[in-house]
């Protein structure tokens, strides 16, 4: 991938991010998710994906 990827993270106890600047919507669990949690799984699988210990 030659272009740069950005994530906008929904910081609201209920509900979704309804913007219009977003392309697609992806969910990571079925559970709701607290924002600080939703970037925690977020960098954990980057960091498993790229070999960073």
């Amino acid at each position: 991938m030659e272009e740069p990827v950005v994530y906008v993270v929904g910081a609201m106890a209920h509900g979704k991010v309804n913007v219009d600047y977003t392309e697609k919507e992806v969910a990571i669990s079925e559970y709701p998710l607290s924002a600080a949690l939703t970037c925690t799984k977020l960098l954990n699988a980057f960091e498993d994906a790229w070999g960073i210990m």
